[in-house]
């Protein structure tokens, strides 16, 4: 015979996970005191405040790229320090916000899907976006799939990451697309809206007979390839001497905008042209 969940269970520090199990108050409750001390005080009501108040200390641990344990060894006892100087000693001695490392992690994946999730509301309701596809290196050397995304909402033209993907070291377009194709089923995102994408000229991303470009105009037909101007840039810089490269800086003394706008007519045809 099962026994029933009840509500009150979440006083012993459990909740019902779906499963077909029998808890057992008694069982229960040595189970927390016994294997979960440190967490047998902790209130079973939660504070609303205190709750947000978490989310955003970790969204400032994630924005600042600390590791997750600061919140618990110095952003919390910091804080409490200022309070019990600028306000009651009972207020800071009062444990209601929890910055511990798996609260902070937990909560900076929560904010992470929650972000992703509002973009990807964003793009479905767009009726054009454009793709940016770009292999990079992390500092353990490990190859990862950046795609960022631009795409028009409410009257704007907005950008961010879709997502970035752990990568072996040696990808093939297969994979990559791949990649790309499952986050896109997965999140609803209709390929016929795509109308352009973005890479370097590595030969994974603009194959003739195998690339990305191809996997990809398969499925938006619509679809046409720029060549990223960062890597553009790049590429000519590899050919031009230093001596030149040193000339031309020399020459501009930071007047680029006004060198850039000077042959603006003749800018415009040429990409036209491009595009075309």
């Amino acid at each position: 015979m099962l026994r029933k969940y009840d509500s009150s269970y979440i006083n012993l520090g459990f909740t019902w996970t779906g499963e077909q199990d029998d808890p057992r108050p008694a069982n229960l409750r040595r189970h927390l005191e016994t294997k979960h001390a440190s967490f047998k005080d902790r209130p079973a009501t939660v504070n609303v405040k205190a709750l947000e108040a978490s989310y955003r200390a970790s969204c400032q641990i994630a924005k600042a790229g600390k590791p997750h344990i600061i919140g618990e060894e110095l952003i919390l006892p910091a804080a409490k320090e200022l309070v019990s100087i600028t306000c009651r000693e009972k207020t800071a001695n009062s444990q209601i916000v929890y910055l511990f490392q798996i609260t902070v992690s937990r909560k900076i994946h929560d904010l992470a899907g929650n972000v992703n999730d509002i973009l990807v509301k964003h793009v479905n309701s767009s009726r054009y976006f454009a793709l940016h596809l770009d292999e990079a290196t992390d500092f353990a050397n490990l190859a990862n799939l950046l795609v960022y995304i631009r795409y028009e909402w409410e009257g704007k033209v907005l950008e961010g990451i879709l997502f970035c993907h752990s990568m072996p070291t040696r990808t093939t377009a297969e994979h990559i697309f791949q990649l790309l194709g499952e986050f896109v089923k997965k999140h609803g995102i209709d390929w016929q809206s795509c109308v352009r994408v973005c890479t370097d000229g590595a030969q994974a991303m603009t194959g003739r007979h195998s690339g990305i470009v191809v996997c990809i105009h398969k499925v938006a037909p619509n679809v046409k390839w720029v060549h990223c101007s960062i890597h553009q840039e790049a590429l000519a810089v590899k050919k031009m001497p230093l001596l030149l490269h040193t000339e031309v800086w020399r020459l501009s003394r930071g007047k680029v905008l006004t060198c850039l706008f000077e042959p603006h007519s003749e800018i415009q045809l040429f990409l036209i042209h491009k595009l075309l």
